[in-house]
């Protein structure tokens, strides 16, 4: 078994009674090898209690006015003793998207934030799942303490000099959800509160400035982003009757690349439904759907006559091969009709066909999509997966994300586990951002996200 890296926070406080226990119990339920170190900057309400409550390590600092100083020179220096494998250094509202598993699966030397301002209207914390995104509140908030001499964080945090003990750090993004704006109330009072502490030099130098709107001005700009505020949470199944399995696909892509998918693609589609949810959900413009049993994608062509139906077998090598045809109304049953498998023969009734066997390269290429950005591609191929990953070739850096059904136990001779998937993920640079088990032990759903087509993406819209 895996040990989990350690990992040390830091933060400093004031005044956080009502954000504290959801800002440790977000990490505790991510991370199992995690220590608190929070500053205290003099609060009055019962922040420290909590803390101390909940095992956080306190120092305190009693200031009457906010500085802004303080909270560089703590965050310049908090870490430099740390024993822990990585550090975060953060503000108590601003939550970092990382686990256990993000850690194990990708090597980095720092975390550059990417800053989604949540928007409530007065519900619960773990019930807001909207957000609007704030580049200009990204930062550098994770580091791998072994990597870095030094750091110098500029005022607000935003960004930084740095100095090394490596020559080629690896810098990764991940997504940071700021809970700034809880309800209308909140950003009033907050910022109100706020104001009454900014000290001289935080006003003189325009740190912190944001305190001073007026109430008219913190109103507008509350609705605006209620107004443009997007999804970037599924809603909880009990919130929600219409809750899809793939929900987190469409969260993760619009986190990382916005609301509109021109182009979907759906490896094993069997009805056509997922694809369906997919093009509903972002905005998809062109959607592709591959089937290799005969008589399902016919019906995805009945259903969805919208749709770019391509009926074959996708795997890393060009000819025919025997199918077996799951024989049953059960659509759950059917998909898992398969080149070969070992769970076909095992449980159900089938039968044997001949069909044509491509690799998604030739397929894209026929279709004059050479060079053509492929925002998601879902693969569910019953076993399959490694070799149409394969069979992608140079395609495979045109994807912006995709979403992996990968087993731990092989159903075939030639079957690569999810460990195996996740090293060939790895190795053509994918980040992995999630994983999850829809179909219980065994069976591990797997969210990749390109970060090289992130960043792409954004140079294209500065």
């Amino acid at each position: 078994m895996t040990i989990a890296p350690s990992v040390e926070i830091f933060t400093v406080v004031r005044d956080e009674e009502k954000f504290i226990e959801f800002f440790y119990n977000f990490y505790k339920e991510r991370l199992s090898n995690v220590k608190f170190t929070l500053l205290d900057m003099g609060s009055v309400d019962r922040t420290i209690e909590i803390a101390q409550k909940l095992g956080i390590s306190i120092e305190s600092r009693f200031e009457e006015k906010m500085s802004e100083q303080t909270n560089i020179d703590f965050k310049n220096t908090c870490w430099l003793n740390s024993k822990a494998d990585f550090v975060i250094i953060q503000d108590l509202d601003e939550l970092l998207d990382v686990s256990d598993n993000f850690l194990i699966n990708n090597k980095f030397s720092a975390i550059q934030a990417e800053a989604w301002d949540m928007v409530g209207e007065g519900q619960p914390l773990d019930e807001i799942t909207k957000a609007v995104r704030l580049p200009y509140y990204d930062k550098l908030m994770m580091l791998r303490v072994a990597d870095f001499k030094d750091i110098k964080f500029s005022p607000g945090s935003h960004w930084c000099t740095y100095s090394c003990n490596i020559s080629n750090p690896i810098f990764l993004r991940q997504p940071m959800y700021h809970y700034n704006r809880l309800s209308l109330d909140y950003v009033l009072k907050k910022y109100e509160t706020r104001k009454s502490r900014l000290s001289k030099e935080n006003i003189d130098n325009g740190w912190g400035v944001q305190y001073l709107l007026s109430e008219n001005q913190i109103r507008e700009e509350y609705a605006e982003a209620l107004a443009t505020a997007i999804h970037i949470f599924p809603v909880d199944a009990s919130l929600s009757p219409d809750y899809d399995p793939l929900e987190q696909v469409v969260a993760f892509y619009r986190k990382h690349f916005g609301a509109f998918a021109r182009t979907i693609i759906d490896v094993g589609s069997r009805d056509g439904e997922d694809a369906k949810y997919l093009q509903n959900a972002l905005h998809g413009q062109k959607v592709i759907t591959i089937e290799a049993d005969p008589e399902s994608a016919k019906a995805i062509v009945r259903k969805y006559p919208e749709f770019i139906v391509w009926s074959t077998g996708v795997s890393n090598f060009k000819g025919r091969s025997s199918f077996q045809r799951v024989i049953s109304e059960n659509r759950e049953h059917r998909g898992s009709s398969s080149l070969k498998s070992t769970r076909v023969e095992s449980w159900y009734n089938f039968e044997t066909i001949e069909i044509e066997i491509t690799t998604m390269k030739d397929l894209l290429e026929s279709n004059f999509m050479n060079g053509e950005i492929l925002d998601v591609v879902k693969i569910d191929c019953e076993g399959y997966t490694y070799q149409i990953l394969e069979g992608l070739g140079d395609f495979l850096a045109n994807i912006k994300l995709l979403h992996l059904e990968t087993e731990e136990e092989g159903s075939h001779p030639e079957h690569v586990n999810t460990q195996g998937i996740t090293d060939f993920m790895l190795k053509n640079g994918f980040v992995l951002v999630e994983t999850s088990s829809e179909w219980g032990y065994g069976v591990i759903d797997q969210i990749w996200v390109n970060y090289d087509l992130v960043e792409y993406q954004q140079s294209t819209l500065r």
